[in-house]
């Protein structure tokens, strides 16, 4: 009886679908499930950008210079996210100038500033970019 009965639920066990994680690795270029992510999540901002195969920063705090892991910028977001609600993110392409001063980033999410102007951007580019330089940010 047991036998029948888990042969039964056998073919239940592939069918069921996995929901992908997101923010489970530190690569700045972003996984498919991220770049939906992403891309819906910031579609009023976005314009014509788009996630796919773009290398993205991500910081935070009140002034929006605190350069975050993507690993800890997506536990930041998903709680909102899961609830029905909008956090505060905000997309920032960065211009040719400014991606080669980051170290090649395409652009900056920035979640939770209350506050970030220009020079905090120029800010986070140059920490960025000496990071690579140093090979601490990837």
């Amino acid at each position: 009886m047991r036998l029948t009965i888990a042969l039964c639920l056998l073919p239940l066990l592939g069918a069921a679908q996995t929901k992908p994680v997101l923010g489970a690795n530190d690569n700045p270029v972003l996984t498919a499930p991220e770049v939906r992510f992403l891309d819906s999540l910031l579609r009023d901002q976005r314009q014509e950008f788009t996630f796919a195969e773009k290398r993205i920063a991500f910081s935070s705090g009140s002034g929006g210079t605190v350069i975050e892991s993507k690993s800890r910028a997506f536990q930041h977001i998903l709680p909102w996210t899961t609830k029905g609600q909008q956090p505060a993110v905000r997309l920032v392409p960065l211009t040719a100038a400014e991606k080669q001063a980051s170290g090649g980033y395409d652009a900056l999410v920035v979640t939770w500033a209350k506050v970030f102007d220009e020079k905090r951007k120029q800010r986070v580019l140059r920490a960025l970019g000496n990071g690579m330089r140093a090979g601490l940010v990837p």
